[in-house]
């Protein structure tokens, strides 16, 4: 999946960098889509907790995950 105009906006917008951009951008694809497919309940539920600590949550949540199946040290969360 492919989100050109949107990566084009990271890159010359928000001055992302072009080898950063096209992952970011395609994520953000696949996360607007599965927001579009639910319906409006599930879409306030998402919306109360906000993104940013969406993505905070799920950041600690998979590295304590990842920590606790391998021999890795985490490195430190940068979202505040």
């Amino acid at each position: 999946m492919s989100a050109k105009l949107f990566n084009d906006y990271l890159v010359e917008k928000l001055g992302l960098a072009p080898t950063r951009s096209p992952e970011f951008s395609d994520a953000f694809s696949k996360l607007h889509a599965a927001l579009a497919n639910m319906d409006v309940a599930n879409q306030d539920i998402i919306q109360a907790v906000g993104l940013n600590e969406l993505m905070k949550r799920f950041s600690k949540i998979e590295e304590v995950k990842t920590v606790l199946n391998s021999n890795i040290t985490p490195f430190p969360t940068k979202i505040s």
